[in-house]
């Protein structure tokens, strides 16, 4: 009678009910869900069962061979979700101890997509393993799954003989709603790794689209749900001695952030003094030869509120391009129509600027502090997302301003095509001076505009992207290289899938050029290529670029290199759980000195779990030159090296240890002018990491560094960092 009442309510609540679509149970006062995994509460007897899941993955739209459930529940502060997954052996789950964000699809896990707006556009996820590890962030159709957000929530999971089950609590002050009764949506995919990865879905997902939350079911019966104030405030206190160029330093440094939810729509966020520093750390990558800055993702808290909002076609909202921020405020409100975040910060600065070109980017240094400013709105219409942005960098002292706007467009047309378009506008009086500095000048005005269109028909899937960069335009507040460019990039592919070992063979051309402003050619090239997956995860690319065209400044001669490229991915194991190799062979560009010569480029990645609570992730990556002719050899050789352990005591303490290598070589006798023979880095870190709950946690570690390139250049810190929540 229970369940029948509950139904009733629900349906008229929400009206019919769907299939696949998942009804939400709602608490009573009596009711008490204790988060263990074990899901034996009465509630979860109440509460609807949707048992219908699907195999998308290896083999197409399949009925489910294992039992998987999920449940919904929802009291005044929270949504409950009970997941069940059975299997045939438990010993073969793949269940580690695993840091936040490090789920990864050679575990088992279940991932969430919950959509508090309905609109199948953007969502929330969260990973979650046997072993209760977890992952989450933001997927948008356009950008895919970005780990960066963190949100608070519980978990807990637990295996018995026949599987694993877990239990969520997700407060709704985690969640982006508008406050109102309409449905919302939610997609579950269950992973497991053996001798092939199998995937299920909620929902009968094709195996191949290009619009996940297309499909996503609605999530239905949630009402009255909390739309009062709620707050939560985060200070931080950073205590450190570090010795620097031969001096000894102390430094104690206090912080604030703070969570304001005026309502479900409207969030404000405030930070005072952050300190970024010491937790976390880029991982080194290969840019001593290259013509372009390398763009490195966003780890700091305060930006990633609303990160999902401020993805464009052109990436002119980039939060990594403000330093040092003394101080920040953030507004996102988010309603069933239209999507708004304001960011302004001031930065301190110790960065950099970039200033692109047609032929490679400046790099000037950012000795000054500055005003950063983003204003984001999107607002969506039967399949139809229109969208603005508004960004502005004002320099201190008058040393003048950048400043960007424009439109841009999303339209999804079903479940098989998408096309964006976006045209910017920037106006600029921070000018590079002939000292190499950014000051103040006559105002420089230019344009951007952008369209791409991407269908997956069948065995088919087609891209196009076209860019037409203005010489003028530049987004300091983003990350943008190139300018003075028309670019169009084009590939189509075919898959065939059968049974067997190889399940899926796919062929594919790409063809890309890019030329100037007055149509000399900047790069051109047609690469076609195979893709090959079997079982273990195997995943093998072969590419051949026969004719790679590229000149690399104004009048400079026309460069033609040809170079084949494999890559290697597998799952083998348990222990070893993935291993990845990619390699380029041919002919290579010594940028410095602008001639091409042969070389290779070869990365390596392994991850090693030799028992539950000790994990291992090594990268190796080394780009060689060697003169074509001639008797100078060996012209360039760099090497990145990243080796990173930890140790997990049990779910909430972790050590973790992280040796960082960088070392650059240079023939002298093959430079024109004296160059710096050696260079690069060498860092070692060790952190102690206890998390009390989300905000709250104690870090205490050390750092070693080694700026090789000059002598006696080393530098320590030791350092303890504690925040809490409240």
């Amino acid at each position: 009678m229970r369940v029948l009442a509950s139904f009733v309510l629900v349906h008229a609540l929400a009206g019919p009910v769907a299939a696949g679509d998942i009804v939400a149970h709602r608490l009573t006062a009596d009711d008490r869900i204790v988060l263990d995994g074990r899901l034996d509460e009465g509630v979860w007897q109440d509460a609807p069962s949707n048992r219908e899941f699907f195999e998308f993955s290896p083999r197409d739209d399949r009925d489910a061979s294992l039992a998987t459930s999920v449940r919904v529940a929802f009291d005044d502060t929270s949504l409950y979700v009970a997941l069940s997954a059975s299997d045939h052996d438990a010993i073969d789950i793949r269940a580690p101890f695993a840091r936040r964000d490090k789920v990864f699809a050679e575990q088992d896990m279940f991932q969430l997509f919950i959509d508090a707006s309905g609109e199948r556009k953007s969502a929330q996820f969260i990973r979650i393993n046997p072993r209760g590890a977890v992952g989450d962030g933001v997927y948008t159709e356009a950008e895919g799954e970005d780990f960066s957000p963190d949100f608070p929530f519980e978990v807990a999971a637990n295996r018995n003989d026949d599987g694993w089950s877990a239990e969520l609590r997700i407060p709704f002050t985690s969640l982006g709603y508008d406050g109102s009764d309409r449905d919302w949506s939610l997609l579950v995919l269950r992973n497991m790794p053996r001798a092939d990865r199998i995937r299920y879905a909620n929902v009968r997902l094709p195996r191949d689209n290009n619009c996940l939350l297309c499909y996503s079911p609605a999530l239905r019966g949630l009402h009255d749900l909390p739309v009062g104030l709620d707050w939560r405030l985060t200070p931080q206190l950073t205590a450190s001695v570090r010795s620097d160029e031969a001096r000894d330093r102390t430094g104690l440094q206090a912080s604030l952030d703070a969570k304001i939810r005026v309502n479900p729509r409207t969030v404000v966020d405030l930070t005072l003094n952050p300190d970024f520093s010491q937790v976390e750390s880029d991982l080194p990558v290969l840019s001593g030869n290259s013509r372009f800055s390398v763009l490195l993702p966003e780890k700091r808290p305060f930006f990633l509120e609303g990160a999902d909002l401020l993805v464009s076609p052109f990436n002119v909202m980039h939060t990594r391009s403000i330093t040092d921020p003394g101080w920040g405020a953030r507004t996102t409100y988010r309603s069933d129509r239209v999507n708004v975040a304001l960011l302004t910060a001031r930065d301190q600065g110790g960065g950099s600027v970039i200033v692109p070109g047609a032929y490679g980017n400046d790099v000037i240094a950012q000795d000054f502090s500055s005003q950063a400013t983003v204003l984001r709105a999107t607002t969506t219409h039967a399949g139809f997302t229109f969208g603005g942005v508004l960004t502005d960098r004002s320099l201190a002292d008058g040393r003048g301003y950048n400043r960007v706007i424009g439109p841009d467009a999303v339209w999804q047309i079903g479940a098989d095509t998408r096309m964006r378009a976006q045209l910017l506008m920037s106006s600029t009086t921070a000018i590079v001076d002939a000292d190499g500095e950014l000051h103040r000048g006559a105002r420089r005005d230019g344009t951007a505009a952008y369209f791409d269109i991407n269908r997956d028909v069948g065995e088919w899937r087609f891209y196009g992207r076209y860019r037409d960069i203005g010489e003028d335009f530049r987004a300091d507040n983003g990350f943008l290289t190139q300018s003075g460019v028309r670019a169009l990039d084009i590939e189509a592919t075919r898959r065939y899938y059968r049974e067997g070992s190889w399940r899926e063979i796919s062929t594919y051309l790409s063809m890309g050029r890019v030329q100037d402003r007055d149509g000399h050619i900047v790069s051109q090239s047609v690469n076609p290529g195979v893709y090959l997956a079997g079982p273990r995860g195997i995943g093998l690319n072969l590419e051949w670029r026969p004719d790679e065209r590229i000149v690399l400044a104004p009048g400079a001669p026309l460069l033609r290199r040809g170079y084949g490229r494999i890559a290697f991915d597998i799952a083998p194991s348990a222990w070893l759980n993935r291993v990845v190799v990619d390699m380029e062979l041919g002919d290579q560009i010594d940028y410095e000195n602008g001639r091409l010569g042969r070389g290779g480029l070869v990365s390596a990645f392994a991850r090693w779990r030799p028992f539950d609570r000790f994990e291992m992730e090594q990268e190796y990556s080394r780009f060689w030159v060697d003169a074509s002719g001639g008797d100078a050899g060996r012209i360039y050789t760099e090497d990145t090296l990243s080796w990173t352990s930890i140790l997990h005591f049990g779910a909430r303490d972790t050590l973790r240890a992280i040796w960082q290598r960088d070392a650059i070589r240079r023939n002298p006798n093959a430079y024109p002018v004296p160059v710096d023979v050696r260079g690069g880095s060498e860092e070692l870190s060790l952190v102690y990491a206890h998390t009390h709950r989300f905000g709250s946690a104690l870090y205490v570690g050390c750092t070693v560094a080694d700026q090789r390139a000059t002598a006696d250049d080393r530098r320590w810190e030791v350092f303890a960092k504690a925040s809490w929540t409240f």
